[in-house]
């Protein structure tokens, strides 16, 4: 598909009910695609994620570099079929430069432009908590330890950080943060459907 093939793709569905497209955003969008080699299965999706943050009858810049654009997307691929398993992850806001499974297969770490990196999971496709701040620059690599307990990232600040991942880990500073265990309503709003329990045994249990 030829540059203008592909200009009509993004911008023709929108025209017709009546979307505007900020100037330069198209143009954009095309040099993102051009970039990524395999990146038109994620154009659709962005598309998507830049209409829902569109502006009235409008659709901007600032709308999708917000959503991560095509560039900040991260596809997960059955290598036997060829096909895409689920749907793009999201949540960086640049260029997605490293990808790394867990030796268990359960954790997806990504190091980007945007200076963080991310864990998700792998079953769901969604982050897990929130990204890993530190870095100064773009973030070039991540590794995950032998065990999966640690993870490392590099980046373009020159800075290598180790990060402690295991969920013992996570609980043990969670407990010593807050000092007390979750309420039941921080736990049904962050854990959902998991039964409630305590992961601080020695301290109280708040009321609601």
């Amino acid at each position: 598909m030829d540059r203008e093939a592909l200009l009509q793709v993004i911008v023709e569905p929108a025209r017709q009910v009546g979307l505007s497209f900020e100037e330069g955003l198209a143009e954009t969008i095309l040099d993102d695609v051009a970039k990524q080699p395999g990146a038109l299965p994620l154009l659709e999706y962005a598309l998507l994620e830049l209409w829902q943050r569109r502006e009235h009858r409008r659709l901007t810049l600032d709308g999708y570099r917000a959503s991560g654009g095509v560039q900040g997307a991260i596809r997960l691929w059955d290598v036997a079929t060829g096909q895409p398993v689920g749907q793009p992850l999201r949540g960086h806001t640049n260029d997605v430069n490293s990808v790394a499974f867990s030796p268990d297969g359960l954790l997806l770490a990504t190091g980007s432009d945007d200076q963080t990196v991310r864990l998700w999971d792998v079953a769901s496709g969604q982050p897990i908590g929130q990204p890993l701040t530190g870095h100064g620059n773009i973030v070039h690599s991540v590794a995950f330890s032998p065990y999966g307990e640690r993870l490392a990232s590099a980046g373009n600040d020159g800075a290598i950080h180790v990060w402690d991942i295991s969920p013992a880990s996570w609980i043990a500073q969670a407990c010593r943060r807050a000092n007390r265990n979750l309420t039941s309503a921080e736990w049904t709003k962050y854990l959902q459907d998991v039964p409630y329990r305590k992961t601080c045994p020695d301290l109280l249990v708040p009321s609601d």
